[in-house]
């Protein structure tokens, strides 16, 4: 399929199969983050929904969230977050009760996406996805580390939902799950395994010369030999080659291989390969049968490691010959074989690389790269490869992809510098290992190595390798180390799946293991389940976390950490910033409280607010504290900062004149940011007055502006939709004098940020209202009323054409129809949900959807791409659109008003965007100079720059009218169509009639109006007494 349309050609699927009948699935009613309301039933913390309708509902919640966030090609490794997935196992879940566990698949992980999202994630990490051998099987299911082949993908990834979309391969799910990523400004990265593959892989197929073989009668009690002369977990490193070569047990080890199976008996090999291609049987099956040998399992390249050996991969052999440092060791005639030194080609490289080998490694890369569009890839065990094949394969990836992410597997912080130089970016670290000793002393030494490491390392509880950190401290501890780990410098919090919800069932123990060897159930062997049911508690404390994070990215920065004195079994490290300060308390005891004095860890401060606890049911909002008692693993954030009037920001300008904008980035696409930049730079220089945009998401400058009261801190100006005019009281807005802008702005336009009364903003742009597109081979004028329509429909229809469409899950979408029929989302300040007019509205639009005359489509892929292609005849969309559409169907397109139903005219909604001034900054000595700045937004020159590069309708009176009559025709057309709009109304509660109305209309196919709009009143009460309570 098409490169970059896979999710668009998925979310089309899903959409056509939504009216069909398939059988109900039951989910973890926490995966429903896009709120989908038809619910067939509840139970347990599961929810039973039509899968179908369900995954398209949630594929438009993707796609509408990633408005929320600007794409970035680089990643700011110190400011992120990253989530490890056993795709198989993180959805894998008993989707029909019938007591059989379903793999998980790369359709169901886009569900979790949303969920990811607010714990922070921007980091995607999937172990293995490769097909995998089903030989030699460890548990019931195998591992996926013994990768079978590099180019195709374990089929039990594929969704049976998909079942019967064509040409959609299951190379295309995973593409479609990495696109769905990039919507959301997450990378996707997977495990590469180039130095292992599986005992019967592809390779081996191909050139059973690439891996290592031995004796059938080797293979019972097979391990490398015990170096009794050196100690117990030794590196091989040089000083040790003559030591480990000359002890007893080598040579009779050395002795088990044999020469592979092309070399010992070529014309049995090559009949053994023809049989097995004829017959499907396995081919290593008939090489220990015919031939008595095998591929040698892989093993450990520590010396007297304690691990058992692989039996279901063996290492690829990288060299065609021994490195010299080792030939003085062995017999003449040795069998290619496998040990310490050889597994470690960095420190024992020979001197004929098998290129045919590496470059197939190399291709394998490309493959992931080009088909799937991944971000970055982690190397198992690449710290023993080959430096020159190494350097070749990050050379590949950055060729085509620049900012790659790329993970080095190095268990120890000590190995930072030279991971690093390598060209990694990220490494595992030592973390894990701190874990499984968890002592102040241990923690201590921990942090102090991290300010100096080149690259930041994964902050982790767990990994995929370790035992659940619950198994050795319970919830507590995890809670307490999700705190520790959230704020430490140069490491990246890294969530192993499950983690979010204190799953107890490892996924693997091979580093840690504190199961004594017991045979428990774990993921990367057996069929097993997250228990997604129970304690979403610790979600709520990641998101929590990561909103503290990000609210503070000038004061969590490396140079301004420190690690603190503190009394026994108490950890404190913290950030300075001027006169702000942060700590993480944390009390490593299991078994004793401990008090903390505050006042004696920095000089000046004496009390502390608490931020966030690990404690479970603690209470927080009470005034600073002074002392603290922290419970066996309790760990708490707390916060300081000595503010002057005006808050931080507003302090950062006392000695030179800077004004600080805040900004909303709005989705994939979207120029804003670079039009908002220029302004502020040309302000700059001509004024001699810094202004410095801050980009953020929709969703964080909510959060952070529903902030300013309380923190008593804000920005000069924010550039935000109208509607956040509602904000004005937790925002802490000025009120926009009288007459500043009256001579640039029509009082109807300055009405949109409006709010009981008092001007609260200054619309710079405006629009976002709904008209009428027209295919004009459709339709030779643009249909004035729905009774136009209804007259064309049949003869359209009967062309497979859908006479009319709009995004009709959309409640912005259903204003107009709304509006027809005499109704208004608010009605004299109030919410108006169930009112006969909302009766009517729903009503007509049921019925001309049964009649086939109006159809609803994704109003961001399907809905555009049926109309250009001719499908549909007409729609219902934003003005937002025209220049799209404008470039797509030049001389087809024609725009026209709303139909009218009967005798009531379609009214759509329209809003502007302006400057917010949050913090009373208009009472600030900054006031003559953001009001400076504000006129030169709706200057002509700036005014020009936002029609020609964001296509938005300016607010200017005089602009507007020369736009006007420079436009073409359709054009002119589209900004008069404002003149017949509505504003959207400025009200705290109108977020929650949004709220409402979406769920009427996704209940609109199953229930009678009546029991909608009933269901509409109880959701709007609920969330209207929600807010109330918070």
């Amino acid at each position: 399929m098409e490169s970059n349309n896979r999710l668009g050609a998925l979310t089309a699927f899903l959409a056509s199969r939504a009216r069909s009948d398939a059988a109900p699935i039951w989910i973890p009613s926490v995966w429903n983050q896009c709120g989908y309301p038809s619910i067939l039933g509840e139970q347990d913390g599961e929810i039973l929904v039509h899968p179908y309708r369900f995954l398209s509902d949630h594929f438009r919640y993707v796609r509408e969230t990633s408005k929320r966030y600007a794409p970035t090609k680089a990643t700011d490794l110190q400011n992120s977050v990253i989530y490890s997935s056993l795709v198989r196992y993180t959805t894998a879940w008993d989707y029909d009760h019938d007591g059989e566990i379903e793999s998980g698949t790369f359709l169901r992980l886009i569900v979790l996406l949303p969920l990811l999202k607010t714990f922070g994630v921007n980091i995607l990490y999937m172990l293995p996805v490769n097909r995998y051998s089903l030989l030699n099987l460890k548990g019931d299911i195998g591992s996926p580390y013994a990768v079978q082949s590099l180019f195709d993908l374990d089929p039990n990834l594929h969704d049976p939902l998909l079942d019967g979309m064509d040409n959609f391969s299951l190379h295309d799910e995973l593409a479609a799950l990495v696109e769905a990523c990039h919507l959301l400004d997450i990378k996707a990265v997977v495990d590469f395994i180039p130095r292992v593959t599986a005992k019967n892989s592809e390779l081996m197929k191909e050139n059973p010369e690439w891996v290592y073989w031995i004796k059938n009668e080797a293979l019972e009690g097979f391990a490398p030999p015990t170096i009794p002369e050196l100690g117990f977990f030794e590196e091989c490193t040089p000083d040790k080659l003559e030591t480990v070569y000359r002890s007893k047990d080598t040579q009779a080890f050395l002795d088990k291989f044999t020469l592979p199976p092309n070399q010992l008996n070529p014309k049995l090999w090559e009949a053994l390969k023809r049989r097995s291609e004829e017959t499907g049987e396995e081919l290593l099956t008939l090489i220990e049968q015919e031939m008595g040998i095998t591929t040698a399992p892989a093993h450990s390249d520590w010396i007297n490691d304690v691990q058992p050996i692989w039996t279901d991969i063996t290492f690829l052999r990288l060299y065609e010959d021994i490195c010299p440092q080792v030939r003085p060791y062995l017999r003449e005639g040795q069998a290619p074989y496998v040990l310490f030194d050889t597994i470690k080609c960095n420190y024992y490289p020979g001197e004929r690389p098998n290129e045919e080998l590496w470059e197939r490694l190399l291709d394998a890369i490309r493959f992931n790269l080009d088909t799937y569009g991944i971000d970055g890839f982690r190397i198992d065990i690449g710290h023993v490869l080959p430096t020159p094949l190494l350097t070749r394969m990050f050379e590949t990836i950055r060729d085509r992809n620049p900012n790659a992410i790329l993970i080095s597997e190095d268990l120890f912080n000590r190995n930072h510098a030279k991971a690093a130089a390598t060209g990694y970016n990220i490494m595992l670290g030592s973390g894990w290992n701190v874990m499984t000793d968890l002592t102040k002393d241990n923690l201590l030494s921990y942090l102090r190595e991290l300010p100096e490491l080149s690259i930041p390392i994964f902050a982790c509880a767990e990994t995929a390798d370790t035992p659940r950190i619950t198994s050795r401290g319970g919830v507590g501890l995890a809670r307490m180390l999700a705190v520790f780990n959230q704020f430490l410098p140069h490491a990246i919090p890294y969530l192993t799946t499950g983690y979010e919800v204190n799953e107890e069932q490892p996924l693997n123990c091979g580093l840690g293991d504190n199961t004594n060897g017991a045979d428990i159930p774990r993921a990367f062997f057996n069929r097993m389940t997250i228990d997604w049911t129970e304690n979403h508690d610790m979600m709520r404390l990641l998101a929590d976390l990561r909103e503290f994070k990000s609210s503070k990215p000038e004061l969590l920065r490396p140079e301004g950490f420190f690690i603190a004195e503190s009394p026994s079994d108490v950890v404190i490290y913290g950030y300075e910033n001027g006169e702000e300060t942060a700590l993480v308390c944390m009390n490593v005891s299991g078994e004793s409280s401990v008090q903390v004095d505050l006042a004696a860890i920095r000089p000046g401060i004496d009390a502390y607010d608490i931020k966030l606890d690990s404690g479970l049911g603690s209470t927080l909002g009470d005034p600073p504290v002074s002392r603290l008692t922290l419970a066996p693993y309790q760990g708490m954030l707390l916060h300081q900062h000595n503010r002057g009037e005006m808050g931080t920001m507003q302090e950062r300008t006392n000695n030179k004149k800077e004004l600080i904008l805040w900004h909303e980035f709005d989705g994939p696409g979207d120029t804003s940011i670079e039009v908002l930049e220029e302004i502020c730079r040309l302000y700059s220089e001509r004024n001699g007055v810094q202004v410095t945009p801050q980009v953020m998401n929709i969703i964080e400058l909510g959060e952070r502006l529903g902030n300013v009261k309380e923190l008593g801190e804000g920005p000069h100006m924010a550039f935000v939709p109208a509607d956040m005019a509602s904000y004005a009281d937790i925002g802490a807005y000025s009120e926009v004098p009288d007459g500043v802008v009256a001579d640039l702005l029509a009082d109807d336009t300055l009405a949109s940020m409006r709010r009981n009364g008092a001007q609260y903003g200054v619309p710079v742009l405006q629009g976002n209202h709904l008209v009428l597109f027209v295919n004009r081979d459709v339709y030779e004028t643009a249909p004035d009323s729905w009774k136009d329509i209804e007259d064309a429909a049949e003869r359209l229809i009967a062309r497979d054409i859908v006479p009319i469409a709009g995004d009709l899950k959309q409640s912005y979408w259903f204003v107009p129809f709304l509006s027809a029929f005499g109704g208004w989302p608010m009605v004299e300040g109030a919410p108006a949900v169930s009112t006969p007019a909302m009766k009517q509205a729903l009503a007509f639009v049921r019925d001309k959807q049964e009649a086939g005359i109006l159809a609803n489509f994704d109003g961001s892929t399907e809905l555009l791409e049926k109309f250009i292609d001719g499908r549909i005849g007409a729609i219902i969309c934003g003005e937002w659109i025209f220049n799209y559409l404008d470039k797509k169907m030049g001389e087809r397109l024609g725009v026209g008003s709303l139909p009218s139903i009967g005798d009531g005219q379609s009214v759509s909604m329209s809003s502007s965007i302006g400057l917010v001034y949050p913090n009373q900054s208009l009472e600030s000595e900054y006031a003559e100079e953001i009001l400076s700045f504000t006129r030169f937004m709706l200057s002509e020159e700036c005014q020009l720059l936002w029609a020609a590069k964001v296509q938005r309708i300016p607010t200017n009176q005089s602009v507007l009218k020369l736009l006007a009559e420079s436009s073409s025709p359709s054009k002119r057309r589209l900004i008069a169509l404002l003149d017949a709009c509505r504003p959207m109304p400025i009200h705290p509660h109108m977020i929650y009639v949004w709220i409402a109305m979406e769920l009427g209309l996704h209940l609109l196919p199953d229930y009678t109006i009546d029991q909608i709009c009933a269901r509409m009143e109880s959701k709007l009460e609920e969330k209207i007494a929600a807010a109330g309570r918070i």
